[in-house]
This record gives structure tokens, C-alpha cells and sequence, in this order.
């Protein structure tokens, strides 16, 4: 049912989603696909932190070889089926980068590993708040770049979100549950091996943040000491940006 959902989600939604008439309307067919395809994301990320947060406070339990119970069966089928069909997707329209790759193969078996062996899901659970926290705001960036919103005050503010977020949850958060699946007898050897190299991989990108951060700060004083308005909503004058030096920069693309 899972990948039923999460394939009409993609294969329809990333096509069909309404998109607003007074965005839609200075956006490319690219822009749009992008566009449809990070809100899709998004709903995931918020469906699965909203999960990740009621098991918290419902069900917190870091005890070892706790078989899986109905409502982790949920989530582990949610998310499970979610990474599934967005790597089709990511693939089937070209855009599944080598990275990309790598993290849905571990996402993918990692859960797949725990629906096996029926029990130990605490550990993803656990795992699920950070993991979906810092999602939200990297597929806003998208979205609101998408919208031609790349210069407003918006875009910069959840910027500076994902970038405290993803460092705090992925570069010290997620690293932590790994304490749980260390010393827990019953982890399975796929989970054992798995998390570490997810961890290894998310302070990979930890360690660009400051930089990008950084470049987000010079970025804007730059355009200040121009005596540059920075909007809300409406982009600034990307000619006017352009005179004082100042270009789309990327470390790498989320």
C-alpha cells in the first residue's frame, strides 16, 4: 500500500501538484518539476517528524529486542516505501547522483533489514525526528529558489535554518542513536554496518556548512552596503545583483 501511495505521489504529483498562478507563470517546466518534486518531499518530511514526534512522546523506549509494534510498522512502511519510489523517480528523470544513490541504498535497507527481522525499530525511531527536522528546510530552499524567491529575506532565513539544523541533528543528533545500536546484542548486522557509514556520510556535508553559511552572511552585506533592498516575497533585482558581484554559489545542491 506504502509504495502504492508513494508512487502515485511522485509519478502523478510531480506532474500534476497545483503550483501557484503567480509562480507557475515565470517558472520553466524545469523549474516546475523541481518544484512539484521538493513539495512532494516536504509532505513526506512532515508526515514522518509529525510520526517521529508522537512516538516520542507516546512510546520512548530505548530498551534492547523490543519486537516491532503496530504503529513503528506505519512509520517503518511510510518511510521505507517513500525511499523507494523517490529513488524510481530521482532515476527515472535523471537526477539520481551518485550520492543520492548511496543514501536511498542505505535508507532502503537499513529499514528493510529491521521489517526482516521484526524488531529493534526503536533505533529508527529514535533516529526520525532529527533525520525528517532538518529535511523540511532543505527542500523549502528549493522550493522558494524555484519560486523565484532566491534573493528575498525568506529564502535566507530557512536557509540559515537548514544550515543549523542539519548540523545539530545530523552532525551530533543522529551520531548518538548509534550509542543504542552499539550496545544493543539483538542489532542486526545490516543496522550495525549501515548507520555509521549514513553518519560518515551526513558530517561529510556538516563540514561544508560554515563555509556556505559564511558565503550566506557575505552575501547579504554585500548587498546592503550596496544600499540593495532585500524583500519578503518579491526577489531582488537580480541585474542590479549582478553589478555588485553577486551570483548563485553553491557548495553542493540539496
Amino acid at each position: 500500500m506504502g509504495l502504492l501511495i508513494w508512487g502515485f505521489m511522485f509519478f502523478v504529483g510531480c506532474y500534476h501538484h497545483p503550483i501557484p498562478t503567480y509562480y507557475a507563470k515565470r517558472m520553466s517546466q524545469k523549474d516546475k518539476l523541481i518544484w512539484r518534486f521538493r513539495v512532494i518531499n516536504a509532505y513526506h518530511g512532515g508526515l514522518a517528524f509529525i510520526g517521529g514526534v508522537i512516538w516520542y512522546i507516546t512510546q520512548l523506549d530505548t530498551s534492547c529486542t523490543r519486537k516491532n509494534n503496530t504503529y513503528e510498522l506505519m512509520m517503518l512502511a511510510n518511510t521505507s516505501s517513500y525511499l523507494v519510489m523517490d529513488g524510481i523517480f530521482m532515476w527515472t528523470e535523471g537526477f539520481l547522483d551518485g550520492g543520492n544513490l548511496m543514501h536511498h541504498v542505505f535508507g532502503i535497507m537499513g529499514y528493510y533489514a529491521i521489517a526482516y527481522f521484526q524488531h529493534d525499530y526503536t533505533h529508527m525511531a529514535l533516529h526520525m525526528v532529527p533525520a525528517e527536522f532538518s529535511n523540511v528546510p532543505m527542500h523549502m530552499r528549493e522550493i522558494l529558489k524555484r519560486m523565484g524567491m532566491r534573493y528575498t529575506w525568506s529564502y535566507y532565513i530557512n536557509d540559515f535554518a537548514y544550515y543549523l539544523t542539519y548540523f545539530m541533528c545530523r552532525g551530533f543528533w543522529i551520531p548518538s542513536v548509534y550509542y543504542f545500536i552499539f550496545t544493543c546484542k539483538s542489532s542486526n548486522p545490516v543496522t550495525l554496518v549501515i548507520y555509521p557509514l549514513h553518519v560518515i556520510m551526513s558530517w561529510y556535508f556538516c563540514s561544508f556548512i560554515p563555509a556556505m553559511a559564511q558565503q550566506r552572511i557575505d552575501e547579504i552585506n554585500k548587498i546592503n552596503q550596496a544600499q540593495i533592498e532585500i524583500p519578503w516575497i518579491e526577489p531582488a533585482n537580480s541585474k542590479k545583483l549582478e553589478s555588485i558581484g553577486v551570483t548563485p554559489f553553491e557548495i553542493y545542491y540539496t
